[in-house]
């Protein structure tokens, strides 16, 4: 088949979001199995729409043809129950995507029956060292409300000075105040050390190099950080949202409450002292590791590509 993604585009120029990382892959595995990326949808046989709301429009126009529809976190937790768009790209995909079992929960019966599960995959990177003149732990997420990106910064001011606890945060600033903020924290926390926007390769170094990650977002729909968090073995402590929770499971001991900062000092402070814990963490992490091999994502789309071309299911 010919394909065409509908991406939202970055509000800022320069700056890699999750749902382009998430796209440029999901490009590459169509054309290993074989079928074409065209840029326009007037050539192409199936639209894939990353976005409900946001990709609403290319939805609309794809007239008479296959869509295959992927749910964000801002979709499932945020826009679906009040946004006309979001929901009528859903009433025309012929199928649906979600990124963790978790999402299946907030859609209705007829979208549950055209939904699948594709967990994003993630590949390690081989010959990174840790780093060794602290116990570093990383935040990837960009500065916006809905990921939260401070929590941690203020959390890592109250651990006990005898901490060895770096947090280093590699985000790009979507507004002066976001920005202001950060620089502020810099200055007052010598712990925080914010990179600002960083390349994709260069984050998951990051990743690599750090003894722990954090995810700190209110809501997720399946976070790519998540998935190299876990094909680099680096275990994570993360808010415990409805996407997170979908992915991690509810049982999963890294897990803080939405802007509970004494909870993520306790879990910091564990996961730095305690080998107990880290290595609970580490075993549960390893666990789910399998569920982020690039075999499973790709072999998951061959399948839902192949139903969709042979079903002759159609736009709308």
């Amino acid at each position: 088949m010919k394909i065409t993604l509908a991406t939202p585009s970055s509000p800022r120029p320069g700056v890699v979001t999750g749902n382009e990382v998430t796209a440029a892959r999901w490009a590459s595995i169509f054309t290993d199995l074989g079928h074409s990326v065209v840029s326009s949808p007037d050539e192409a046989d199936l639209l894939v729409a990353l976005h409900a709301r946001r990709s609403a429009p290319a939805v609309r126009a794809f007239h008479d043809r296959p869509v295959i529809v992927a749910l964000t976190g801002t979709d499932l937790y945020q826009d679906l129950p009040g946004d006309e768009d979001a929901r009528e790209s859903l009433r025309r995909a012929s199928r649906v995507v979600v990124l963790q079992p978790g999402a299946l929960d907030v859609l209705d019966a007829p979208t549950r029956m055209k939904t699948v599960v594709i967990y994003q995959s993630a590949r390690p990177l081989h010959g990174v060292a840790k780093v060794e003149d602290a116990f570093q732990v990383c935040l990837i997420a960009h500065l916006r409300e809905v990921k939260d990106p401070f929590v941690a910064a203020e959390a890592t001011r109250r651990l006990p000075a005898d901490s060895r606890l770096r947090l280093v945060h590699a985000g790009a600033a979507f507004s002066e105040p976001m920005r202001l903020r950060a620089s502020e924290l810099v200055t007052l926390n010598p712990r925080y050390l914010w990179l600002g926007g960083i390349g994709h390769l260069e984050s998951r170094r990051v990743i690599a190099r750090s003894h722990l990650m954090l995810l700190t977002s209110r809501f997720e729909g399946g976070a790519n950080a998540l998935s190299e968090a876990l094909a680099a073995d680096v275990p994570i402590v993360a808010c415990r949202a409805p996407g997170v929770e979908g992915l991690l499971g509810g049982s999963y001991p890294g897990l803080f409450g939405s802007g509970e900062i004494d909870e993520l000092v306790r879990l910091l402070i564990s996961a730095e002292q305690d080998a107990g814990f880290r290595t609970d963490l580490e075993n549960a992490c390893r666990s789910l590791a399998t569920l982020v091999d690039p075999a499973l994502e790709k072999s998951a789309w061959a399948q839902l590509l192949a139903g969709v071309s042979g079903s002759g299911a159609t736009f709308g």
